[in-house]
């Protein structure tokens, strides 16, 4: 069966999706994508459509946006009837009943953004950077009812960046999974893939990301909170308070080497320079955004608020 022959149904919603579509729409005949429904996003609460349903439009492929993929019975008629032979998964953010499972040719294939059996769950990039793990990668596996507990079809390793924040690892990560994808699709459709077991014994798990997960608690070590803004860099963000008024974080630096006994929590300044001190070593802030304001540099941030410097951040 020649690449164009072979009819994929795309589930996807975030911006992860982006380029692994990209890549089977160019190689495969993507038949339909599914994705999650429009919702209210922002301070004005508009109606915002996944990037997926926009993309999918652009190359003329059809889109469906069921609420309930388990209850919504009319569409999985529908995707029987389109007679796909794989359906792909790649940050859908909903859970695909048996009765989608068992749809396709080939079964359903997942993309996973860590190395299974490591990282089950919501938050594989997020956890990984938590961590702060100098490897990660990309899983493909044939799903099955279990909860990233299906058979590893690829898997390849990919170095993190000491530096590198959610937005720059996802990205990176997504890219590998498309280049993954295109290679063993049609060697996985000829049955010329052994496919590796997870071990269960060796499993991890990380959970859905909360807002509350953003709060800083100054009494960890600096690399620790660091790794805490790498992680949730765009959303939820860290944050703390100043004066009763949320403060987000939102360019910062590491520096292990600062906070010669000073509070943690404590806001000093070395120079033009801008540091909170940590139970060890420091932060250094960059831009900031005051609750109710807009994001500044951290020296016009000062020159507003002469008394940041020496308060201490809750």
């Amino acid at each position: 069966m020649s690449g164009q022959q072979l009819k994929i149904v795309f589930m996807g919603s975030a911006d992860f999706s982006l380029p692994i579509l990209i890549a089977l729409q160019k190689r495969f005949n993507v038949v339909a994508v599914v994705t999650e429904i429009d919702k209210p996003a922002g301070r004005n609460k508009e109606i915002v459509a996944p990037p997926t349903k926009h993309l999918a439009q652009s190359l003329n492929i059809p889109v469906f946006q069921p609420i309930s993929l388990r209850k919504d019975i009319k569409l999985i008629e529908k995707i029987k009837t389109l007679a796909p032979d794989l359906i792909v998964v790649a940050a859908y953010g909903k859970i695909l009943p048996e009765s989608v499972l068992n749809l396709p040719t080939h079964g359903c294939l997942n993309v996973h953004p860590s190395l299974l059996p490591k990282y089950r769950g919501a938050s594989p990039i997020q956890s990984a950077l938590l961590a702060g793990e100098r490897v990660s990668g990309v899983s493909i596996i044939l799903m099955d009812a279990g909860m990233d507990t299906g058979d590893i079809v690829a898997q390849e390793t990919l170095e993190v960046d000491a530096l590198i924040d959610y937005g720059g690892l996802a990205e990176r990560l997504a890219q590998l999974a498309a280049e993954m994808l295109v290679k063993i699709i049609p060697r996985y459709v000829a049955g010329d893939v052994k496919l590796k077991t997870q071990s269960d014994e060796a499993a991890s798990y990380c959970q859905k990301i909360e807002k509350a997960d953003g709060k800083i608690n100054w009494q960890n070590p600096a690399g620790q909170i660091f790794n805490q803004w790498r992680a949730y860099a765009g959303w939820p963000g860290v944050y703390a308070y100043f004066k009763e008024k949320k403060i987000d974080f939102v360019s910062v630096a590491l520096a292990e080497n600062k906070n010669a006994g000073r509070v943690p929590g404590e806001v000093f300044a070395e120079g033009k320079k801008y540091f909170v001190a940590c139970g060890s070593g420091a932060l250094e802030l960059k831009r900031v955004k005051l609750e109710g304001k807009k994001e500044v540099d951290c020296q016009s941030f000062v020159n507003g608020y002469r008394d940041f410097v020496g308060t201490v951040l809750k």
